[in-house]
């Protein structure tokens, strides 16, 4: 029985070793595919994060800097439109100039003509310096307006600049002496460096994840190599216990055959006791019978000896018959007693007389 139990016990031991050796294996892997899981959707989202914030970013920066070209380009195209307009009108005002020199010139050198001949041609002089005058003020006042439009646009790029430069001061460091176009250069070249650490980030990502599904293939090979190992010692497990239960058998044939014989030595060791004890029992059962005879003859004589004593008593009872007579005994002591007092008494009286 004890190596029967010891096989058993150590065979549900081996299996239960098994399935909590495949439960642990199998909370491993599960936590190991979550984890791969994570990693992939942190990855993916981490990827998708920093492409969109970087093409976000980017588109922003490209609509302000077209924005800003396009300014430019228009303000480039107004200034240089007013600056040949002003180089040619100061070309006509020079030349005009010049000749109302010669025109002057040639009015001092013919001031003694009579005023009848030179009166329609100084008028007409006049009325072309008043004109010439008047072209030289309007064209003052449009290189005026160009110079402020000049300034304010010069003001407006200045600010653009500066607004562009902290916007963009939080993520590059930019010193303030920079153009715009080598903040704009200094822009690209950071996005260029985000860009390939994104990428390799990325690859490192990759390969983590490369490493991670190896690692999944790896674990599946050792879940199945576990789960055929696992099957091999139920087989084992199933034949061994069919070992066991034919030696069980085979050792409980021989153990119900050693129990009979045993039961039946003893059931004969028995069967004698039984009939030693019945033996004794009748034995003893004639000597009590026997003892309760003589005593009955004994108290049946006693009752006839007490009965001669009072032969008028009732008393049927070997007891109620002894306490009458102790009563009896009694009554006659008492009486003896008072006859002795009675003597005593008398003696006394004779002696007095």
């Amino acid at each position: 029985m004890n190596d029967i139990f010891t096989l058993d016990q150590a065979a549900q031991q081996i299996l239960n070793q098994i399935i909590n050796e495949r439960q642990d294996f199998n909370q491993q892997y599960e936590a190991l595919e979550k984890q791969n899981e994570d990693l992939r959707s942190e990855s993916t989202t981490n990827l998708e994060t920093i492409k969109d914030s970087y093409v976000n970013a980017i588109d922003e920066l490209n609509k302000e800097l077209n924005s800003m070209k396009e300014q430019f380009e228009l303000v480039a195209a107004e200034k240089q439109f007013l600056t040949s307009e002003l180089v040619s009108r100061s070309m006509a005002v020079n030349g005009d100039q010049i000749k109302e020199s010669i025109d002057f010139a040639s009015v001092n050198a013919i001031a003694e003509i009579p005023l009848q001949r030179t009166a329609p041609v100084s008028e007409q002089d006049n009325e072309e310096l008043l004109q010439l005058r008047e072209n030289f003020a309007i064209l003052t006042s449009q290189y005026a307006q160009l110079s402020e439009s000049n300034r304010a646009w010069q003001e407006f790029h200045q600010s653009q600049v500066n607004d562009f430069r902290t916007k963009i001061q939080d993520c590059i460091q930019i010193d303030g002496d920079l153009s715009f176009d080598a903040i704009v250069q200094k822009l690209v070249n950071e996005i260029t460096a985000e860009r390939e650490y994104s990428n390799e980030r990325y690859q490192a990502l990759e390969r983590v994840y490369n490493d991670l599904q190896s690692e999944s293939v790896q674990n599946k090979q050792e879940h199945l190599l576990l789960k055929e190992q696992f099957e091999q010692v139920l087989r084992d497990k199933q034949s061994l216990m069919g070992q066991i239960e034919n030696e069980s058998i085979m050792n409980n044939h021989e153990r119900d055959t050693q129990t009979i014989e045993l039961l039946n030595t003893k059931l004969m060791e028995q069967q004698s006791e039984i009939s030693q004890l019945q033996q004794n029992l009748d034995s003893l059962t004639a000597q009590l019978d026997e003892t309760n005879h003589s005593r009955q003859q004994s108290e049946l004589t006693q009752l006839c000896s007490l009965k001669s004593i009072l032969p008028h008593s009732t008393k049927m009872s070997l007891d109620e018959l002894t306490q009458e007579i102790i009563s009896y005994v009694n009554h006659l002591t008492n009486e003896m007693n008072s006859l002795k007092e009675k003597t005593v008494l008398s003696d006394e009286d004779s002696q007095h007389d």
